[in-house]
C-alpha cells in the first residue's frame, strides 16, 4: 500500500470491514476509492465523498472515479490526499470520539 498510487476497497456489504485499510491508505497519503456506504462516508469530507466513493455495483462509476484520480495531475493528487488526511487526522480520533459519544449521551462537559 505505502508503494501504490491510489488504494481501491471495493465493499460489498454495509458492514464495518474494510476499513482499517481505508484508514491505513490515507494514513499513508495514497487516495482511497471506495463503496458509499454510511459508515466509510463517516472517513471522509462531504467534497472527498463526491470524488472517492462510487455505488455498490456500479462499474462505471467505478471507473470513472479511478480515472479521473489516475488522470489528475500532481497538485491535485497531493491537494486531495491532503485533504483526506487532514479530515481524518481532525475528526477520526480519540477526542473526537469521546466527544460525539457525550453528544449521543447527552452528557455535558465537565
Amino acid at each position: 500500500m505505502k508503494k501504490s498510487y491510489i488504494t481501491i476497497c471495493p465493499l460489498k456489504e454495509n458492514r464495518a470491514s474494510g476499513f482499517i485499510n481505508i484508514i491505513k491508505s490515507i494514513q499513508y497519503g495514497k487516495p482511497c476509492i471506495s463503496t458509499n456506504f454510511n459508515f466509510i462516508k463517516t472517513y471522509y469530507s462531504n467534497k472527498m465523498q463526491k470524488e472517492l466513493l462510487y455505488t455498490l455495483k456500479d462499474k462505471d462509476e467505478l471507473k470513472e472515479k479511478i480515472m479521473k484520480l489516475y488522470s489528475s495531475s500532481k497538485e491535485q493528487y497531493e491537494q486531495i490526499a491532503n485533504e483526506c488526511q487532514h479530515y481524518l487526522k481532525n475528526n477520526i480520533n480519540p477526542q473526537k470520539n469521546i466527544e460525539n459519544l457525550m453528544k449521543k449521551l447527552k452528557i455535558n462537559k465537565i
